[in-house]
């Protein structure tokens, strides 16, 4: 169990397992695959009559909306302090001591109601960790002492348009490729060299009145649907997927995008994707991507209220969707399986 606010770190992991350590890692957003449900093996059916015995609890780590990533003993996550220092910071996953700190930049100022703070979890890759900070600094940091090997700004490299609560997005790496989302019409998605930082290509995915759709709240996934490795990413219009290789525009479903905050993970099961759109009034959908010559065609599979729509977004066991709506948990719904 993690949970964080005002700054306070509590770990009790020792009573969720029943071995004395964990095995997996949870190296970014949702785990290693991004869909949110863990490996492990062996979890304890029932919680402790006094509850999961506290390991240990760290406070004065900052604010932030975020989850930590977990590799090798380490607890890697962004934080911030006031408005000037937004930075990432790994602990010992022992006893919750801090080993280095380091500062990506500002926070990202929030166009509307106030909520501004650290958003991104931080994606680990082998001796280097990804991370992008809520004003939209983007660095390459070496796990061992916290040293930059590469850092870029997606509002000045690449014109980005973040959304009204700036940028909220854990990074992808697929391979030797990194993905993350600038926004706007140069740039709505990038692919860049995970070694260097240089640009392999840029999507400017279209709106109903120009190009360039906004960052949203979301975070990218990877799909394999007939055959073509596609990104597929909720903007702040719609839900978007792109050729892999060379960004090319795909399609586009706009019909779960339309809340004032599109945060949640997309959920994919063989040509099927799940997307859900959060606010006042939430909705679900499921689409069957079908291929049309160089496009592909997202046909609606349905399109309802009241299943799982909130942000930390849903999870597949089994055939089966579980999450929550704002408003209460919800059942398991109808599946993205044929």
């Amino acid at each position: 169990m993690v949970r964080n606010w005002s700054g306070v770190l509590v770990v009790g992991f020792a009573a969720l397992i029943a071995v004395p350590a964990w095995s997996a890692d949870w190296p970014g957003w949702r785990g290693a695959d991004r869909t949110g449900v863990s490996p492990e093996k062996g979890l304890l059916k029932e919680w402790p009559k006094d509850g999961p015995p506290l390991a240990w609890q760290v406070g004065d780590l900052g604010y932030g909306y975020r989850s930590p990533a977990i590799v090798g003993g380490r607890v890697y996550l962004t934080a911030n302090k006031g408005m000037d220092d937004e930075y990432v910071l790994a602990l010992d996953a022992k006893d919750g001591k801090k080993i280095w700190s380091t500062t990506l930049g500002k926070v990202g100022k929030n166009t509307a109601m106030p909520y501004p703070a650290a958003r991104s979890t931080p994606t680990v890759d082998g001796d280097v960790l990804y991370v992008l900070g809520s004003d939209g600094d983007l660095a390459c940091v070496e796990t061992a002492g916290g040293k930059i090997r590469w850092q870029k700004s997606l509002r000045t490299d690449f014109a980005g348009k973040p959304g009204t609560w700036a940028y909220a997005e854990s990074p992808l790496v697929d391979g030797d490729t990194l993905i993350v989302t600038p926004g706007g019409e140069k740039a709505s998605l990038v692919a860049l060299h995970k070694s260097s930082g240089e640009v392999i290509w840029k999507a400017a995915v279209p709106t109903a009145t120009k190009g360039g759709d906004t960052a949203a709240y979301s975070s990218v996934i990877v799909a394999e649907v007939d055959g073509r490795r596609e990104y597929i990413q909720f903007l702040q219009t719609g839900v978007v997927g792109v050729d892999a290789k060379t960004g090319a525009f795909l399609w586009k479903y706009d019909a779960t995008g339309k809340g004032p905050a599109n945060i949640a993970t997309a959920v994919t099961k063989g040509d099927l994707v799940y997307t859900a759109g959060g606010g006042r009034a939430p909705i679900a959908g499921l689409v069957r991507l079908k291929p049309e010559g160089d496009k592909v065609k997202a046909e609606q599979v349905y399109l309802e209220g009241g299943l799982p729509s909130s942000i930390g977004g849903a999870v597949l066991v089994n055939g089966l969707l579980y999450g929550t709506t704002a408003q209460a948990s919800c059942a398991p719904t109808s599946p993205p399986a044929r």
